[in-house]
């Protein structure tokens, strides 16, 4: 049924120069069936705190996915599942980069980041460690 729904919505979306993109919490598998069944637009939205709390490894999975990822979401998690500022949770984020400089990643980056304590000087914080991290794995001439 939901695969009918997204069948719908990707013919209403034809020719409107829009693309998809899915944030699930599917294994590699159960993805690659619901993607399978979708047009070739559909793409995915890779979200390094979520997959890695889901106890997925981002640096794997972005180079299995590759060109099929249109979008990221930064993001780091803890044990517990809770966002944590950046750099101090799970998420390996030098791989993760690594990855993402093997397959030519170009498009966009969205913070989903914790507000700390205080949610001016976290964000450029995580900007900053953001930047640091596309200028370390080159990822800006793209």
């Amino acid at each position: 049924l939901a695969n009918e729904k997204l069948k719908r919505l990707l013919a209403d979306l034809n020719g409107k120069n829009v693309n998809l993109c899915l944030e699930t919490d599917l294994n590699t598998d159960e993805h690659e069936s619901l993607l399978r069944d979708l047009q070739d637009s559909v793409g995915i939205c890779y979200d390094t705190g979520n997959r890695t709390s889901f106890g997925f490894d981002p640096s794997e999975e972005i180079l299995y996915w590759g060109k099929r990822i249109l979008h990221v979401h930064i993001k780091d998690k803890n044990q517990a599942g809770k966002n944590v500022l950046l750099g101090t949770g799970l998420v390996d984020f030098d791989h993760a980069f690594e990855s993402l400089r093997q397959i030519g990643y170009s498009n966009a980056f969205t913070l989903e980041t914790n507000r700390g304590e205080n949610e001016e000087e976290s964000a450029i914080i995580h900007l900053a460690f953001l930047k640091n991290l596309i200028t370390k794995y080159d990822l800006s001439k793209y």
